[in-house]
C-alpha cells in the first residue's frame, strides 16, 4: 500500500461532502443527533487548517482522538496500548516563543472538565505551556493566539504565573504571565 497525500483543499472538499458532515452517520430513527462538541472540533480545525500557510507552526497541532462512545472491548484494547484518560482534545507539543506547548480542552454547552482533564491542563501549566478550555470559535482561536505570542491579561495583582481568567466561563489560560 502506498502512502497517499491530498492538499488542503481536497480535504476540505472531502470534510464538505455530506457524507462527513457532522451527525450523518449518527441518524436514529430520522432524527438528526446533535453533536455540538463535534461541530466545534470540526469548526476548530478548518480555522487551523487556514491558517497553516502563513503560521507553520500550527502543522504541528494535532487532535487527540480520546473522546466518545467505545464499547467495553475497544476500550480496554485503547486503555492496553496506553491510551490515557484528561489528554486534551488539540496539542501542540513543540516550543514556540516564550511557550513550551499549547493543549486547549474543548467544551460544549455546560460540560465540565473531569479531574483527569484539569491535571492535564495543569500539568503541562506548570511546563510553560499555554492551556485552556475553549467552548467556541472565538475561545479557540484566542488561545492559540496567545500561544503565537498573544497577551493576555492577569487578574488584579496576580504576577504569579499561575491560571488567570482569559474570558467569561470556563476558558483559562494556565501558563507563565507574558
Amino acid at each position: 500500500m502506498s502512502n497517499q497525500t491530498i492538499s488542503i483543499a481536497e480535504y476540505r472538499s472531502f470534510v464538505a461532502t455530506p457524507f462527513c458532515q457532522a451527525g450523518q452517520a449518527e441518524q436514529k430513527r430520522g432524527r438528526r443527533r446533535a453533536r455540538p462538541e463535534e461541530e466545534l472540533h470540526r469548526a476548530c480545525f478548518s480555522w487551523v487548517l487556514g491558517m497553516r500557510d502563513t503560521t507553520p507552526v500550527l502543522n504541528y497541532l494535532f487532535h487527540v482522538p480520546n473522546g466518545g462512545g467505545r464499547s467495553a472491548a475497544e476500550a480496554g484494547i485503547l486503555k492496553a496500548t496506553g491510551v490515557m484518560p484528561g489528554v486534551p482534545d488539540f496539542i501542540l507539543p513543540f516550543p514556540y516563543l516564550e511557550s513550551n506547548g499549547l493543549a486547549i480542552e474543548l467544551k460544549a454547552g455546560k460540560n465540565r472538565l473531569t479531574p483527569e482533564q484539569r491535571g492535564w491542563l495543569q500539568n503541562a501549566s506548570r511546563h510553560q505551556w499555554v492551556t485552556g478550555v475553549a467552548r467556541d470559535l472565538d475561545d479557540f482561536k484566542t488561545l492559540v493566539n496567545v500561544f503565537l505570542g498573544g497577551v493576555a491579561g492577569n487578574k488584579a495583582g496576580d504576577n504569579s504565573g499561575g491560571s488567570k481568567t482569559l474570558l467569561p466561563g470556563y476558558t483559562e489560560i494556565h501558563g507563565k504571565a507574558r
